[in-house]
């Protein structure tokens, strides 16, 4: 006779692919902070890279912003900026584990 397993199935997250922009290992100078673009399948043509994992493969959860130029996008709001961008800034002041995973200390 076949019992259940006890095992509770994984926990699931869809998680979007970001891609650092320009030297990965080097941080923008003025800011200190790494620059992500959201990656998007070849030519743009079927959207946002992503996929779904396990949670216990994420090791530290990350905060990113916006990149802002000299001009806003007038279609940007509070809600739906991390929606419409591409660029984004890696923001490693957010926590003092991801500033010192960033920093290299």
């Amino acid at each position: 006779m076949d019992h259940p397993s006890h095992t509770s199935p994984p926990y699931l997250v869809y998680a979007q692919r970001f891609d650092c922009v320009g030297d990965a290992f080097k941080c923008k100078p003025d800011s200190g902070l790494f620059r992500l673009r959201r990656a998007q399948h070849a030519h743009g043509q079927y959207g946002r890279l992503g996929a779904i994992t396990e949670a216990s493969r994420i090791r530290i959860a990350v905060d990113v912003a916006p990149c802002f130029g000299p001009r806003s996008d007038h279609r940007y709001t509070a809600t739906n900026s991390i929606e419409i961008a591409d660029d984004f800034n890696l923001n490693k002041y957010w926590s003092k584990e991801t500033f010192y995973l960033l920093s290299g200390y």
